[in-house]
């Protein structure tokens, strides 16, 4: 299973983009969410729907999970930030190389069309993936 980028909170730590973007909020601190990356995430519970129902039918190859449309990490962040209770202020749509910040790769957009042929479990546009993963925190 190929994702471009999971979204959730972790239940113990981990690196988590939301438990980050939260925890920078709640503290008044800036977040670098560059426009120019741009990605089709998924949200761990449909992650994981998808993933037990492709080991119910013994699927075997490679197949790509996520939203059906793709978003930038500026407007995912923001958006992420209201859902949280937080303004947008302190979201940075800064350049991509932003220091003490690990390079990244811009296209993150991934092909779901065969998981959607394949799956039954319905995958989300990527503003409702963004929405579920924040709601539907634990």
């Amino acid at each position: 299973i190929r994702i471009s980028l999971a979204l959730g909170f972790g239940l113990a730590g981990g690196n988590s983009f939301l438990a980050g973007l939260e925890a920078a909020l709640a503290q008044g601190r800036e977040v670098a969410a560059p426009a120019e990356e741009v990605r089709t995430p998924v949200d761990v519970h449909t992650l994981c729907d998808c993933v037990l129902e492709l080991a119910r039918m013994r699927f075997a190859g490679t197949i790509h999970v996520g939203s059906t449309t793709s978003i930038d990490r500026g407007a995912l962040a923001r958006m992420a930030a209201l859902l949280l209770g937080y303004p947008t202020a302190r979201i940075n749509a800064a350049p991509a190389a932003v220091p003490g910040r690990a390079p990244r790769h811009r296209n993150g957009i991934i092909a779901v069309e065969k998981a959607r042929r394949l799956l039954s479990t319905p995958l989300l546009d990527a503003k409702a993936t963004v929405r579920r993963a924040v709601l539907e925190r634990r």
